[in-house]
C-alpha cells in the first residue's frame, strides 16, 4: 500500500556533500497511484507540482508545473510540461517523454537498471542508467 504522504530529504545520495531540504507531499488515487505530488525546496517559495491526467495501460500521463521565485525581480517564473511515464512488468520506469509546453520541445529518456548482489544472492545496490550515465539509486543492507 502506498501510504507515504510526506518525505523530507536532507541528503542527495548522488551528491552527499550537499545538504539541502526538499519536502515532498503525495496524494494517491484509489488504485494507489500518485495523483498529486508537490516538491517544495528549502526556500519554501520554489516548488514543482505533478498532477495525474490519466492512465492508459502501462503509461501514466502527468502535467508538471515548476514555480521559481525570483527575489530580485519580485516575481515567480512558471514552466509547464506534459509527462508520460511507461513502466515495465516490475513497475520500474523504462521510458519518459517530456513535452515543454512553452518551448514546444520534446525530450525522450530511456531508463535501464543494474543491480549488484551479495554472495547470498540478495540485492546489494541498485543503479539507474540514463544514456551512458549510471546513478546509485539504493543501498540495501539486511539483518
Amino acid at each position: 500500500m502506498n501510504d507515504e504522504i510526506l518525505c523530507v530529504q536532507t541528503l542527495d545520495i548522488n551528491n552527499p556533500s550537499r545538504i539541502d531540504s526538499t519536502f515532498t507531499a503525495y496524494e494517491y488515487n484509489s488504485n494507489e497511484t500518485i495523483k498529486r505530488q508537490k516538491q517544495t525546496y528549502s526556500n519554501r517559495k520554489d516548488s514543482i507540482v505533478f498532477n495525474l491526467v490519466d492512465i492508459k495501460g502501462d503509461t501514466l500521463n502527468y502535467s508538471k508545473r515548476e514555480f521559481y521565485y525570483r527575489p530580485n525581480a519580485g516575481n515567480i517564473d512558471t514552466y509547464s510540461y506534459n509527462i508520460s511515464l511507461v513502466f515495465n512488468s516490475v513497475n520500474q520506469v523504462i521510458y519518459k517523454r517530456e513535452v515543454d509546453i512553452q518551448k514546444a520541445t520534446t525530450e525522450i529518456t530511456e531508463y535501464g537498471y543494474e543491480y549488484s548482489h551479495y554472495r547470498s544472492g540478495l540485492t546489494k545496490k541498485m543503479y539507474g542508467i540514463i544514456g551512458e550515465t549510471k546513478f546509485k539509486l539504493a543501498d540495501y543492507q539486511y539483518d
